[in-house]
């Protein structure tokens, strides 16, 4: 919104006409008591919205001018208002607020001739805005707003708008704490701008801010106080009643009544209503009254009428007459004592006092005006005492079959005054009042039993007496139930019970009534059971049953056939189909009666033929099952037959109950040992792996166990253990060539062990050997050739103990300065010297060889022998170029990378820089394998890894293959033809130690084809033993595994372990599970453990037949040996398989062999 300045000549123009208002509105006002100087605004400021219906979006007060309309001019609608807050002046002491006027000077404005300009002023009861801080304008007071439409010319003539009349809401804040008042100024809005056709134009009117300009431009406000005039009226008072002549005084002024002059002091005498008013200057005051002379009247009834009554208290009912509607008071006596006044109400209860007799009642009736109406006079009379009487129906009898009866009333001695009498048959619900008489016919209530006759005897005075009498109707014949002997049609006894049970609401049968087999009927009183003789021969017994009530009635007949019988049933009881032993509670029974008992219906059973079953139906083809008590020992099963009769036969039987299973001593379920085991059992017979076995006899032979012991009822006890000695091995450790020693032995707890001479002559490279010592690092026990020590409970492996060389490095400086000789030890780094001089030349490093061919790196060469590094030298040149001498940088030296197919096609050597990454790794082919990856070790356990990997030195990567589902050919086979071409041939691997030995050609084949490698010296040791962890290894390189259990960890198979991914894949693929948490990974394979791992690794079905004569059906690797021999993989050793005895290497190879070739 611009800004816009008003001239000199407006602002005098402005003061002339705001002068020259006030000389008017004072002209006006001199007949008032005070007229108040103009009160301008304290706080004034505009407020713009934009937009239609839109928020507030800025407020200024220091514009110099306040604007009010719509402006849109300035390309957005904007809505502009102006809010007013004046501090209201302390009215004079003795006046008040007479008027209270807004005046308005318009100083100029923008309108448009084509719409009428509507100002709108309204009031807020909130002042709690603060001008230039306004967040959210007060809200409009409702109902305030006055608005003015505006000629055209306003904003050229610039008047002042006036009056605007708010002195009822200026009156209101004179009464706050602080008295202030707040107007909010508002014009046309932009919607309204817009329905008109100018919502790009300016359409308000402007006035002066008072805060800017001197405070006397602006909006103000004119009051005007008169006089507060004390005015005092005596003799009548506002709303007073009178029944007697008045005579009002006033203090001062002039008066009228009911509109006629009235003089102070003069009487009135006339009855009716008045309004005095008397005004002293601008005050008056108004006052009415009435005058009433005239007594009230009306009607009084008591006790609605009646001259009687047995109440102390009685109604009163007080009727004005026709006009009469000032009763006020009603006043009362009772048999002449003092009168007494109370309120009127049209009816109330009057206390008339407990004596009977004649009671006299005075009324009067008493106006506002305090005048009293004639004396009103009732009598009545008190009688409370009730009358009495008796009634008898049908002359006293007991029962009746009719229900029409007739009553005999009688009235007490002295009682004459019943008028009237009622009747009801539930002393609740009475028949119309009807005079009395001394006999009524009346009709009992339908349905037969007591029924009771009430009578009301009303008095007069309204006194009720009830009396009553009772007779039983009874029209019916009575019913019920009759159950003789149980509702069974068998019994066993000469006596049966008889149950009689009323039909519902038959309450009055007194005899019944019986014959049997047609006998003379015999009548005896009524009870609801009773025994009935029936006699004691068998047979049929026809009884009949009536019930007889007291009024003579007799019931249909009751017909009942029962049939005695007093033969006993028998018969016999088998458990288990005669079993001596049962090694379960819950046994059968079979159930015979002897051939002439046909009748049995139920059976019980009993455990000590004392507490039985509950009754179960006897059928004829059915076994029936029984659990025995608790606790082994001898049993009986106790039976009852019992007949239709209920008649109860016995029969028994019994058997040994043996539920506790053979105790085993001398091996533990699950355990592996290290030494012999003596078995003993306490009972039964047992099978050691499938073999007969005697308690007390030792178990020797290495290997896994199935004892399995039964006693005579079945039941077992299985152990699996097994029981693998302690070995001593022997542990390279580090070494590059010889043999490590085999001890073959097998060792208990305490055998003593000599220690062997390093008699494979092992060596390692840079390293002197120096006996032995139980840990790889030198920390355990060392032992020398020969020493002697005595095995504990563990297996040892003694580590070769090595002592590092140590190597003399020298320095050629080719003519340079003297560099100084280091000692080191193998492997060691060498000290970088300090860089040689020489006149001339510029060092450019050392080098290995006299040629200056590989510059040692001493960040990563180490000393592996006596060595000597040579000075290389550069020819300095004055003109700095290459040419003349100067310095030649040394390029990086690289490394060779060096590939083991193992068995497959040969990869060139390759030539990388040092300490650099492969970008690519060659893939080799190898006939009937599929190529698994390069791996930086002989074990394949750690895959290179072309992202992360760096070659820092020579390095050998060895081939990993995986055996393709095709046959492999055997030893002497052709291989099949590749398509496009021969295959290559794979290279011939053979070993020192096999010569002549029957697994020779297996054993090169798979180590042609990479699956075993054999000992660094050269040597594959056939007949040893093959260790779980070296038997896991090879099965990985021949098989592709795929996880499907979840990883577990071994608790001697840590992840540095050597094996370790090896173990852990064939244990994710289910092939191996270990023992009590450990897989024992350096304990020799048995034949039947290896059996199981190669159906597992092939993934055939484990079942079959076996022939093998030491391989029993119970022998837990029964299936897997019988699947490998049917499918040719195991073949055994003269009828017997050795199923527990350690696999050596070479049957391992034989056996891999044969299942890789598995057609």
């Amino acid at each position: 919104m611009r800004k816009r300045i008003i001239s000199i000549t407006s602002l005098l123009v402005v003061l002339v006409c705001i002068a020259f208002i006030v000389f008017l509105n004072n002209q006006s006002l001199a007949s008032a008591n005070i007229i108040s100087s103009p009160s301008y605004a304290t706080e004034d400021t505009t407020i713009v919205y934009e937009g239609i219906n839109a928020g507030m979006i800025y407020e200024d007060g220091n514009l110099g001018y306040l604007d009010v309309g719509y402006q849109g001019s300035y390309g957005a609608p904007l809505e502009v208002q102006v809010l007013l807050k004046f501090n209201l002046p302390t009215i004079p002491v003795g006046y008040e607020v007479e008027t209270a006027n807004l005046y308005i000077p318009v100083t100029g404005g923008t309108f448009q001739g084509t719409t009428d300009f509507s100002l709108k002023v309204s009031t807020s009861t909130n002042h709690n805005w603060t001008q230039d801080a306004v967040m959210s304008p007060p809200a409009r007071s409702p109902g305030s707003t006055q608005s003015r439409t505006l000629a055209n010319n306003v904003p050229i003539l610039k008047p002042t708008l006036a009056p605007f009349d708010f002195t009822s809401y200026i009156s209101g804040e004179f009464t706050k704490a602080t008295p202030r008042a707040t107007f909010i100024l508002s014009g046309m809005t932009a919607q309204e701008a817009a329905e008109k056709g100018i919502a790009y134009v300016d359409h308000f009117i402007q006035m002066t801010e008072s805060n800017v300009h001197p405070g006397n431009l602006g909006p103000y406000l004119i009051i005007t106080y008169s006089e507060i005039v004390d005015i005092q009226i005596t003799g009548v008072q506002d709303g007073g009643l009178y029944n007697t002549n008045v005579t009002p005084q006033f203090n001062n002024g002039t008066a009228t009544l009911n509109g006629n002059p009235f003089t102070s002091g003069t009487q009135v005498t006339a009855e009716g209503s008045y309004t005095l008013t008397v005004t002293a200057g601008s005050q008056s005051k108004t006052i009415q009254f009435r005058i009433d002379k005239t007594p009230p009247t009306g009607t009084v009834i008591v006790n609605q009428g009646n001259q009687y009554t047995n109440s102390a208290g009685v109604s009163v009912s007080v009727t004005p007459d026709v006009g009469v509607n000032d009763i006020t008071h009603i006043r009362y006596a009772v048999n002449g004592n003092p009168f007494t006044q109370m309120p009127y109400v049209p009816s109330f209860m009057l206390g008339i006092g407990t004596v009977n007799g004649e009671k006299v009642l005075n009324f009067k009736l008493v106006d506002g005006a305090g005048n009293e109406s004639p004396e009103y006079q009732r009598t009545i009379t008190l009688d409370t005492v009730a009358p009495t009487g008796s009634v008898v129906i049908n002359n006293g009898n007991a029962y009746t079959t009719n229900p029409d009866v007739m009553l005999n009333l009688s009235l007490g001695s002295g009682v004459t005054d019943v008028v009237g009498v009622q009747f009801s048959n539930n002393n609740s619900n009475w028949s119309g009042v009807e005079s009395f008489s001394s006999i009524k016919s009346y009709t009992l209530p339908a349905g037969d039993g007591n029924k009771t006759v009430y009578v009301r005897l009303i008095d007069r005075a309204g006194n009720i007496t009830v009396i009553q009498d009772s007779i039983l109707l009874d029209t019916t014949d009575p019913t019920g139930t009759v159950v003789v002997n149980g509702g069974s049609s068998y019994t066993n006894l000469s006596d049966v019970l008889v149950e009689v049970t009323p039909a519902t609401g038959v309450t009055d049968i007194t005899d019944i009534r019986y014959t049997i087999n047609g006998s003379a009927p015999t009548t005896i009183p009524y009870r609801n059971s009773f025994e009935l003789n029936v006699g004691s021969t068998d047979g049929a017994k026809a009884i009949t049953i009536e019930l007889i009530d007291g009024a003579g009635n007799i019931s249909l007949p009751y017909t009942s056939t029962i049939i005695l019988d007093t033969v006993v049933p028998t018969g016999t009881v088998v458990i288990n189909n005669g079993d001596t032993y049962t090694a379960e509670r819950e046994v059968n029974l079979a159930l015979t009666p002897v051939v002439s008992v046909t009748d049995v219906v139920y059976v019980k059973f009993s455990s000590d033929n004392l507490s039985w079953s509950v009754d179960e139906s006897y059928i004829a083809s059915k076994t029936y099952t029984f659990t025995l008590p608790a606790g082994d020992g001898y049993k009986t099963v106790y039976v009852q037959f019992i007949n239709h009769a209920g008649t109860v036969g016995s029969a028994q039987d019994s058997i040994i109950l043996d539920m506790t299973a053979p105790i085993i001593s001398g091996v533990t379920d699950g355990e592996s040992y290290n030494s012999s085991r003596t078995i003993t059992f306490n009972e039964g017979t047992a099978t050691l792996n499938g073999i007969s076995f005697a308690s007390g006899l030792p178990v020797n032979t290495e290997g896994s166990y199935e004892l399995v012991v039964m006693d005579a009822a079945g039941n077992s006890t299985t152990i699996t253990f097994s029981i693998f000695k302690y070995r001593v091995s022997y542990d390279g450790n580090g070494t590059t060539g010889g043999l490590v020693p085999i001890d073959s032995q097998t060792y208990e707890t305490g055998d003593s062990v000599t220690v062997a001479d390093n008699t494979g002559s092992l060596v390692r490279t840079g390293f002197t050997f120096n006996g032995w010592n139980t840990e790889a690092d030198g920390s355990g026990t060392s032992y020398a050739a020969n020493e002697i020590f005595n095995i504990s409970a563990a297996n040892v492996t003694l580590y070769a103990m090595w002592d590092v060389n140590h190597y003399t490095v020298t320095f050629e400086s080719n003519g340079g300065s003297v560099i100084a000789t280091q000692n080191k030890s193998y492997n060691e780094a060498v000290t970088e010297p300090s860089v040689p001089t020489k006149p001339g030349y510029t060092f450019g490093g050392w080098y290995k060889e006299m040629t200056l061919t590989n510059q040692w790196i001493f960040t990563k060469d180490l000393v592996i022998a006596n060595t000597m590094l040579y000075a290389k030298w550069v020819g300095n040149s004055s003109s700095g170029s290459n040419g003349g001498g100067g310095y030649i940088p040394t390029p990086l030296q690289n490394s060779t990378v060096y590939f083991e197919t193992n068995g497959g096609n040969v990869i060139v050597n390759r030539s990388v820089e040092n300490d650099s990454r492969l970008a690519e790794l060659p893939t080799p082919t190898k006939a009937g394998f599929t190529f698994g990856g390069w791996y930086q070790d002989v074990a394949l356990t750690q895959k290179w890894d072309l992202l992360t990997d760096r070659v820092t030195q020579n390095t050998k990567l060895y081939a990993k293959w995986i055996a393709n589902t095709s046959p492999v050919p055997g030893p002497g086979q052709e291989p099949e033809p590749t398509p496009g071409g021969p295959k290559p041939e794979l290279p011939v691997v053979s070993f020192d130690d096999i010569s002549g030995h029957w697994a020779k050609g297996t054993i090169e084949e798979l180590a042609s084809q990479g699956f075993i490698t054999g000992y660094p010296d050269g040597s594959f040791h056939p007949n040893e033993s093959i260790q779980r962890q070296h038997m896991a290894l090879i099965f990985m390189r021949a098989f592709e595994f795929e996880p499907t259990h979840e990883a577990v960890s071994f608790s001697d198979v840590s992840s540095s372990h050597p094996y370790y991914e090896a173990i852990a894949s064939l244990q994710q693929a289910g092939i191996i599970d270990g023992l009590n948490g450990r897989f024992n990974p350096n304990e020799p394979v048995t034949r039947a453990q290896m059996a199981k791992i190669v159906v597992l690794a092939l993934k055939v079905e484990p079942s079959g037949t076996s022939t093998f004569q030491d391989v029993p059906l119970a022998h837990w690797s029964y299936a897997y040996i019988a699947a490998l021999e049917e499918l040719g993989i195991v073949q055994g050793d003269n009828g017997k398989f050795n199923p527990n005895e350690p696999v050596t290497r070479a049957e391992f190879v034989a056996m891999l062999y044969r299942a890789l070739n598995l057609t």
